[in-house]
């Protein structure tokens, strides 16, 4: 009797890891998706900022240009705002009455302005599935899936919070979210 509750309490532990990974699995990967969606954005800006090119194989018709360049600037604001240049998170890490701390210590008291990583992961992960269907929605399916692919490559030197991150992370991208 003693063995056999034994091994159903084994089973029902190993059943609850691996939900649990499972669940881990399926976070990590709508984080992902959500990092590669916001570097394309940023990086999609950044070009268009520099010299204003839209990359062509998007298939954007040229009516639709000012539309697709106030999608981007809505969502890079809206994936940005807790951390933007002139956000809570920012001013209390530039503060120059904070320097007398470590820049270690002052990096992790500024996360404290930012969502729990739960939190800030479901978030984005929402904002990059709304940032799709309002391109599905407003310029059709042709220039969603071009970002689907595009977006694989994308690379930027912004990136989202994700996780837990490691001092060294964190004075990071302060110093880059900041700037």
């Amino acid at each position: 009797m003693i063995l056999r509750n034994l091994l159903l309490l084994w089973l029902l532990s190993w059943a609850f890891s691996a939900a649990c990974l499972a669940q881990n699995a399926e976070e990590i990967e709508r984080f992902a998706d959500a990092q590669q969606t916001f570097k394309f954005i940023a990086r999609t800006l950044r070009d268009y900022d520099r010299n204003g090119e839209i990359d062509q194989s998007l298939d954007i018709e040229p009516g639709a240009r000012d539309t697709f360049i106030e999608l981007l600037r809505h969502y890079y604001a809206d994936f940005t705002e807790a951390f933007s240049p002139d956000s809570n998170f920012c001013r209390f890490y530039q503060n120059p009455r904070n320097a007398i701390m470590e820049i270690e210590e002052r990096a992790a008291l500024a996360f404290q302005y930012l969502r729990q990583p739960a939190d800030r992961v479901q978030r984005y992960a929402d904002l990059a599935s709304q940032f799709g269907e309002q391109v599905r929605a407003e310029l059709g399916d042709t220039v969603a899936a071009a970002i689907e692919r595009l977006k694989t490559d994308a690379s930027s030197f912004e990136y989202l919070p994700g996780f837990e991150m490691y001092s060294a992370e964190r004075v990071n991208f302060a110093d880059t979210a900041c700037r």
